[in-house]
């Protein structure tokens, strides 16, 4: 959250109702109300609301083999909506966007050609 701002704020930012914001984050903030005002840092959940506290873990797509997911900052542009800029596209089903045409014979596929590396410099 950034200084000041509340569930209610959030919720309207992010088009989740506020109540549900405020019911699905009491484990950790029993005191939190809709019009609570949060100080900047403060992490609310925004989804998996029937994820059990213990469960829940923040996705992040980069870890290093020594970190834990605890220690990590999860990623914000998994979480955020994109701003498309006015663009033209439609919204769609996320499966619809992420298929994408099976080709059951690959000779019509493409084939990259080999680029010759240039030769090495006179010493």
């Amino acid at each position: 959250a950034e200084e000041n701002e509340t569930p209610r704020s959030i919720g309207q930012r992010m088009r989740i109702d506020a109540a549900e914001i405020v019911r699905g984050n009491t484990a950790r903030h029993p005191q939190l109300r809709e019009s609570s005002r949060l100080r900047k840092g403060t992490r609310l959940k925004i989804a998996g609301f029937d994820v059990a506290e213990e469960n829940f873990i923040a996705y992040s797509h980069w870890l290093f083999p020594d970190d834990s997911a605890e220690s990590s900052e999860p990623s914000y542009m998994m979480a955020r909506r994109l701003d498309r800029g006015g663009t033209d596209s439609k919204e769609m089903p996320v499966h619809r966007a992420l298929s994408g045409r099976i080709l059951s014979d690959l000779s019509s596929f493409p084939v990259p050609q080999k680029i010759e590396s240039p030769p090495p410099p006179p010493p």
